[in-house]
């Protein structure tokens, strides 16, 4: 993504389509497991939205999901590493880690790539402004 929030690389569209796959496997393991309300959720919603971001090259929206997911994600990232280096979860969020299923790993995964792919697709993308935050504060609200 660069310019005027287009993407330019058909390697960020592939990936793109690559995320948008994971999400519709993620919905999928969360309805069968009858947790199907957790599509909601900030982290599935980013996922999706990112994933639509880089198939129609809007570094705008990129923008807005990372501004949204930051903190959350770097909060999540430091309770796994918590729970992965010494088998217990600091602030018991990624507590459920510990006996989680294949699929619900599958489902996780998410967390540990989000963060750091959307911030390599968006380090040329052009310059930040509020319109960013806005987006942010707009995915937070639903």
């Amino acid at each position: 993504m660069n310019g005027p929030g287009r993407a330019r690389s058909p390697l960020l569209r592939v990936m793109g389509w690559v995320i948008l796959a994971h999400w519709l496997v993620v919905v999928a393991i969360k309805c069968t497991q009858g947790r199907g309300v957790e599509v909601f959720w900030l982290s599935h919603l980013a996922l999706a939205l990112t994933g639509l971001s880089f198939v129609i090259g809007s570094a705008s929206l990129a923008r807005g999901v990372l501004i949204a997911v930051a903190v959350p994600h770097l909060v999540w990232l430091i309770d796994a590493l918590g729970l992965l280096v010494w088998g217990r979860s600091p602030m018991l969020i990624t507590s459920y880690l510990s006996a989680a299923s294949a699929w619900d790993w599958i489902a996780t995964v998410h967390h540990f790539y989000l963060l750091p792919v959307l911030c390599w697709a968006l380090r040329h993308a052009g310059p930040w402004d509020r319109r960013d935050a806005v987006r942010a504060w707009l995915l937070l609200a639903v």
